[in-house]
């Protein structure tokens, strides 16, 4: 059986052994845990790091994450994470050939090409990329933009469906049901391309209000 170690920054909202305690109390959205409560029934086991207080994402986290997981004498395969950032320091090694375990990660948007002609940058950002061992995107369109830049080949590119844990919200409709739907409320976010239209059709007829919370450039 191969083990994955998940990597997940702490964060103010704790850290993803509580997310998913949460979610198995039914408190938490199982599609914010990018396909953990599946691994169980594929065969796979879970490990995390074993980090001891709250860290972002910014610079300042990769060398402290990068000892955490060298020190961290667990048998696992691979290290997989819903986005890179924190695991840059680890990426790098795992680019140079220093590092043997394979790097999985999640990214909404492509990567995209340096700008400039600094060779040193060029060959770090190779580095970078090639420590990566596979890419998993939300749609094919990205995918597709993702080949035509030439930065990743196709064996390093999966593309799997994401979508609502309608478990989660079947749960919230159970809840409430027979009273007033007035204090029922959708809420959907993000900076990114939605598709608003469906959305919006999707709560035509339906006594649920729904918000939306977005920046300008994402109705464009």
């Amino acid at each position: 059986m191969k083990t994955i170690m998940c990597y997940w920054a702490v964060g103010p909202d704790g850290n993803i052994e509580e997310k998913l305690q949460n979610w198995m109390n039914k408190n938490y959205r199982g599609e914010l845990l990018y396909g953990l409560t599946h691994f169980k029934e594929a065969g796979l086991g879970v490990i995390f790091p074993r980090f001891k207080k709250h860290r972002d994402n910014g610079r300042k986290s990769w060398i402290p994450n990068l000892v955490d997981i060298l020190k961290d004498k667990r048998k696992y395969d691979i290290v997989y994470a819903p986005y890179y950032e924190g695991l840059e320091a680890l990426i790098y090694l795992r680019g140079l050939g220093l590092y043997r375990k394979k790097i999985v990660i999640w990214k909404q948007t492509p990567f995209e090409k340096l700008r400039g002609k600094n060779p040193i940058r060029k060959i770090l950002y190779r580095i970078f990329l090639n420590g990566i061992d596979k890419v998993i995107f939300f749609g094919k369109e990205t995918e597709t933009e993702i080949l035509q830049s030439g930065l990743i080949p196709k064996n390093k590119i999966a593309v799997l469906n994401w979508g609502p844990d309608l478990d989660f919200f079947d749960n919230i409709l159970n809840q409430v049901s027979g009273q007033e739907y007035k204090d029922v409320r959708f809420i959907s976010t993000g900076m990114y391309y939605r598709d608003f239209d469906t959305l919006v059709e999707a709560f035509k007829g339906l006594p649920l209000k729904l918000d939306l919370y977005v920046i300008t450039k994402a109705l464009f």
